[in-house]
């Protein structure tokens, strides 16, 4: 890709996620679940879809995501463990503008970028942060969020030098603590199974299932219509 086009698309998606700021995390062992479930959340008002690499027919499911989501919907990937896998990505053909790591894996970010994707990967100490941001990754995944509280972020970003890091907490956060994330500084949060449910991960068959289900229909769905209406894009 032309690096000034890959630049360009990189800029983009930045923005695009600073401005939707939630990023609807789908790792599914349905696929038709997984399927069903993101274009419920982009109707919902989720802008920010990623489905992770584990989640059964990968393949197929983002495939069909391309087709079907909005076009006002960025489709992106999670669990990329190595750098190389970004260029199977690419082969695809498909329109990733993002891709995410639970891990800092060597040359991700740079293959990312080259080709026009946003790539973002984790750390979890100040650190960890600042050598992902000096390696050039314009947003970083602080997991797993859950382990600290909102205040710890807002006090490193409170740190000269620091504050010009673009934070995703992720990792066991939920709709009503999104908000405490938001205000602490994070440019934006990524959100799985406690925001997204947790029915798609489970198998026909499994006796959680049902009352997973029951919990996405009774208190799930509206969750997360009412954080995405709180989100001012």
């Amino acid at each position: 890709m032309d690096p000034a086009v890959a630049a360009a698309r990189v800029d983009e998606a930045v923005d695009f996620v600073k401005r939707y700021k939630i990023v609807a995390i789908l790792r599914a062992t349905n696929p038709e679940a997984a399927i069903a479930r993101a274009l419920e959340m982009a109707e919902l008002g989720c802008r920010l879809i990623e489905i992770t690499l584990d989640t059964v027919e990968f393949e197929r499911v983002v495939r069909t995501l391309s087709e079907k989501l909005p076009k006002s919907c960025m489709l992106g990937v999670g669990t990329v463990m190595h750098a190389d896998k970004v260029n199977e990505l690419v082969a695809m053909g498909i329109d990733f503008r993002f891709c995410l790591s639970p891990i800092h894996p060597e040359g991700f970010v740079a293959r990312c970028h080259a080709n026009g994707l946003m790539g973002v990967p984790a750390a979890f100490t100040s650190n960890e942060m600042w050598k992902a941001h000096t390696e050039g990754a314009r947003m970083i995944k602080l997991f797993h969020a859950s382990l600290i509280p909102p205040a710890s972020l807002k006090g490193m970003l409170g740190v000269g030098p620091l504050a010009a890091m673009s934070i995703m907490p992720s990792g066991g956060i939920d709709a009503d603590a999104a908000p405490a994330w938001l205000a602490a500084g994070a440019a934006s949060i990524g959100m799985g199974s406690k925001f997204a449910g947790k029915d798609i991960q489970l198998a026909e068959g499994d006796p959680a299932l049902a009352d997973a289900k029951r919990a996405w229909q009774e208190s799930g769905r509206e969750a997360v219509r009412k954080l995405m209406q709180s989100i001012k894009g």
